[in-house]
This record gives C-alpha cells, sequence and structure tokens, in this order.
C-alpha cells in the first residue's frame, strides 16, 4: 500500500513539475525574442555602450530563468529517484535534463561575463576620450591666453612705434626748415671785390697798354656776372602734415 502511495506521490509529482518546466520554457521564448530585437537594433559586431548594455540585460534575465529551471529539474529528480528508483528510466530522463541545463547555464554565464569584460573596456575608453577631450580644452585655453598676451604686447609695440613716428617727423621737419633756410641764404650774392688798378702813367707804354686791356676784360667779366643771376640750390620740400599722420597712425 505504501509503494502504491509513493508511487502515487511521485506521479503527481511529476505532473507539478512537467507544468512548471512549460511555464519556465514559455518565458524562455519571450527572452529569446527580446535577444532578437537587441540583435536587429544594433549590428552583431556593434561594441558600443549602448549595445552591450541591452545584450547585458537580456542575458541576465535569461541566466535568472535558467537558475529556475535547474531547481525546478533538481526536485523533479529528488521526486523520481524517491518514487521510482535512481535506475528508473523516468530518474535518468530528469537527470539527463538537469545536466543540460546546468552546461546552458555555464555557457549563459560565460557569455555574460565576456559582456560586461566588453562593456568595462567601453567605459573605459570613453574615460580616456573624456580625458583627452578636457586635455584638449585646457590645450584651447593656454592658447586663448597666450593669444590675449600677444595682442597685449603688439598694442605696446604699436605705442612705441607711433611715438617714434611722431619723434622722426618731428625730426624731418626741422630737417626741411633747415634745407629751406639754406637754400634761401644761398640766393644772397656778395657784390664783386674791386679790382686794384694800377696808374698808368707810371708804367711803360706797353705795360699800360696791357693793363688797360685787363681791365676792360674785368669790367666785361664783372657785368655778365652780375647780370646773369647766380643758379639757386635746390630746396627740400616741407614735409607735409599727411605724411606725419600716416607715419604716426601706422
Amino acid at each position: 500500500m505504501s509503494n502504491n502511495f509513493g508511487l502515487k506521490i511521485g506521479l503527481e509529482g511529476e505532473k507539478q513539475f512537467k507544468k512548471a518546466l512549460t511555464e519556465i520554457k514559455q518565458s524562455f521564448k519571450v527572452l529569446g525574442s527580446e535577444m532578437q530585437l537587441v540583435t536587429s537594433q544594433f549590428d552583431k559586431n556593434d561594441k558600443s555602450v549602448t549595445a552591450l548594455a541591452a545584450r547585458k540585460t537580456v542575458l541576465t534575465k535569461e541566466i535568472g530563468a535558467q537558475k529556475d529551471k535547474i531547481t525546478t529539474l533538481q526536485a523533479a529528480l529528488d521526486n523520481a529517484s524517491e518514487s521510482f528508483g535512481e535506475n528508473d528510466k523516468r530518474t535518468q530522463n530528469w537527470q539527463i535534463q538537469l545536466n543540460k541545463a546546468q552546461a546552458e547555464l555555464n555557457d549563459m554565464e560565460r557569455e555574460l561575463g565576456k559582456t560586461e569584460q566588453a562593456l568595462d573596456d567601453a567605459g573605459d575608453e570613453m574615460d580616456a576620450t573624456g580625458k583627452s577631450a578636457d586635455g584638449l580644452g585646457d590645450e584651447v585655453e593656454q592658447t586663448g591666453k597666450a593669444a590675449d598676451d600677444a595682442g597685449k604686447r603688439f598694442e605696446g609695440l604699436k605705442g612705441i612705434l607711433k611715438g617714434v613716428g611722431a619723434a622722426m617727423c618731428v625730426a624731418m621737419k626741422a630737417i626741411g626748415a633747415s634745407a629751406v633756410a639754406a637754400g634761401k641764404s644761398a640766393l644772397v650774392t656778395l657784390p664783386p671785390k674791386p679790382v686794384p688798378v694800377t696808374d698808368p702813367k707810371s708804367m711803360p707804354r706797353s705795360a699800360a697798354m696791357r693793363v688797360a686791356s685787363g681791365v676792360a676784360f674785368t669790367a666785361r667779366s664783372t657785368s655778365r656776372a652780375l647780370i646773369t643771376p647766380p643758379t639757386p640750390l635746390p630746396v627740400m620740400p616741407p614735409i607735409s602734415t599727411p605724411f606725419c599722420a600716416a607715419i604716426v597712425l601706422a
């Protein structure tokens, strides 16, 4: 009687475990469709943070469902072993299913580990990229400061050049004024020195004639010199105000 009761309990347990496994199998179909959706959204070799995070989420759900399946199979195996014996075919079938489920769990956990490692690597790469961007920002800021300093130095040099231009303008005006004054003074003609004349009465006749001829020649030369005006020296024009303004404003 006890054996029949145990067998009845074993058979009832078989039905309950098979029903639980059917529900777990249905949950795996739902999770499989979620993984297909993720695969369709991203390329197979996509290693971006978003793609890896999506795969990790689905894998974690699948692992949880697989652990529930293993727990149910282990309970079914224990029930069959106690109800039908370890050498019963039904017990052995439960053992086979349990071994396969544990192997599948190992593959899932291995896949999850690879996904998590790839996700960590992607995060490190993003951090490195962020640091590089920060370094580039610092370089740009330093370049801007250097440009500002160069601008300030240029403004200082511009002021110095304005001062030098003003001084050059004043000096050139002074040189022009001196040249004009020199040209005007060169136009003043000094009177010729009188030529000493020897009294012809005290000279011999031939000498008196030569002296008279020389005096006549000198008189003619002097008259031509007085009639012909002297050639004026070139005069430098005064420095114009726009020219000085151009030097100062350069």
